[in-house]
């Protein structure tokens, strides 16, 4: 069943210098119960799609393009129906939870207040959500009068997501959740967030740069380049049969612990500036099967299979 759907989105930021196309004509659909991944480099507008699906982005905002959510345009709500929005309907796990939880209120006041802010609950049905929440995550409902220096790094992200799920949203948006964890808790929490999504039947956008979460935790996955879509498909095709140079790279940048030993391979370089991305295909300076065209056209995005896209001129009509 369709929840999310994204056509041809722009979101820019205005700066002194001109205008960064920080997400530049990207497609999508999300199902309901469905986890979607969001990869690539920093810099390559991950965050800034997130953000945009709620109208968060700051320094900018969106200059083209369409967000649904059953079908309902985003971005013509007001403020007022915005704020119903968020939460209710769509809800953000944050990077960093020790810098998105407020030091001087309990983890459970923050949620209290999340709750109240977005329904009519009381307070006393609020504290009694709050502690379901915790205990839902693999908290003691007893930490909730903690403050979020009294909680480990894992339980404090932790309790991010169960600040997200407060209003029992339809889509959660997970930005980076486990970058700040050490490797045996990102597993925990990326092995909780795949529980949740299967019990409370709850659609997730997981960003991260790290393809190797994506894998564990997704149906299908996006990569970005310079604010672009470059290859997109279900999770086994693009892993196993990646067919842009970019995604491929990307691939061979991190270690296979169940393959043989090889040194770890990747592209020289860094994203472009979306000041003034270069013509045709932005990974052409930097990639290693460039060809004439890709300085001159812009590659679109090709089928290759049911669920597999990739924009690149080395792909073919019909995905040859």
């Amino acid at each position: 069943m369709g929840l999310l759907s994204v056509e041809d989105l722009k979101t820019y930021y205005f700066t002194g210098a001109g205008q960064v196309k920080a997400v530049d004509g990207v497609s999508f659909t999300l199902d309901k119960g469905e986890s979607l991944g969001i990869a690539g480099e920093s810099g390559c507008g991950k965050s800034t799609l997130g953000l945009s699906l709620i109208r968060l982005v700051k320094g900018g905002g969106i200059v083209g393009g369409e967000i649904k959510l059953y079908d309902k345009s985003l971005l013509t709500l007001s403020d007022r129906e915005l704020n119903e929005l968020r939460w209710k309907r769509i809800s953000l796990i944050s990077q960093a939870a020790m810098g998105a939880l407020n030091p001087v209120y309990s983890v459970g006041a923050q949620i209290v207040e999340a709750i109240r802010a977005h329904s009519e609950a009381s307070k006393k049905s609020a504290w009694e959500r709050a502690r379901s929440l915790l205990r839902e995550v693999d908290i003691d409902p007893m930490r909730a009068t903690n403050y979020p220096h009294e909680l480990s790094g894992g339980m404090r992200q932790r309790a991010m997501i169960a600040m997200a799920l407060a209003l029992e949203p339809d889509l959660v948006i997970a930005d980076e959740p486990t970058t700040a964890l050490d490797v045996v808790t990102q597993a925990q929490v990326i092995n909780l967030l795949k529980t949740l999504r299967q019990r409370l039947k709850v659609s997730i956008m997981l960003i991260s740069h790290d393809l190797s979460i994506l894998g564990q935790a997704c149906n299908r996955v996006i990569i970005m380049y310079a604010g672009k879509v470059a290859e997109v498909g279900d999770v086994n095709s693009l892993f196993r049969h990646p067919r842009h140079p970019y995604t491929k790279a990307l691939l061979t940048s991190f270690p296979d612990i169940k393959g043989e030993r090889k040194a770890l391979t990747g592209l020289s370089g860094s994203p472009p500036d979306l000041l003034n991305p270069p013509a045709g295909c932005r990974l052409h300076p930097r990639c290693p099967a460039v060809m004439d065209i890709c300085g001159k056209d812009e590659p679109r995005l090709v089928q290759i299979s049911e669920d597999h896209q990739a924009a690149c001129h080395l792909v073919g009509e019909g995905g040859r």
